[in-house]
């Protein structure tokens, strides 16, 4: 490949030229690696884990010697629709101070912005999740997971009633 021109304002003009074998062998180098080293999880994902699964055991009230396996098996199902409605009313239950009072009284309620860092680090372990729970499993659409959690983070009404009727 041709060395990058730093006057130039296209990264892909270096690519330009260069020989079809050259770029699929980059191209796959690239590919490998990604595969090969997955994304590490930050101290607030995994942080925002550990609040999910509390998330999880008080919801399908579950007792205390349940495995976190067992656990990420309820909170990471296969159905996609019963996993937008667990992550909907996830985003629900950290706007509600009363279900998070250690937190709530110590630093008050949620802002949009840590919502919106929960609703990341979700995406992230759903995406591992269902790597490795469900290799022979479509992912869900990201988007689709990420619009129903963004609705449940601006209106909670009804995931509210929905969650009382599992009860």
């Amino acid at each position: 490949m041709a060395p990058r021109d730093s006057k130039t304002d296209n990264p892909y003009e270096a690519l330009q030229g260069a020989p079809a074998a050259e770029l699929r062998s980059v191209v796959a180098s690239h590919a490998a690696a990604a595969e090969s080293k997955p994304e590490k999880p930050t101290n607030d994902q995994k942080e925002h884990l550990a609040v999910y699964r509390a998330f999880i055991r008080a919801f399908a009230k579950l007792s205390g010697d349940v495995t976190d396996d067992e656990v990420d098996l309820l909170g990471f199902p296969s159905d996609s629709n019963t996993l937008y409605d667990q992550q909907a009313m996830f985003m629900v239950s950290l706007r509600k101070p009363y279900l998070h009072p250690e937190t709530s009284a110590e630093y008050g309620p949620i802002t949009y912005s840590e919502l919106s860092e929960y609703r990341d680090s979700m995406l992230f372990w759903v995406n591992r999740f269902f790597g490795r729970m469900y290799p022979s499993t479509a992912k869900p659409l990201r988007k689709d997971l990420e619009t129903q959690m963004e609705k449940a983070m601006v209106s909670e009404s009804v995931l509210i009633s929905k969650a009382l009727l599992h009860d």
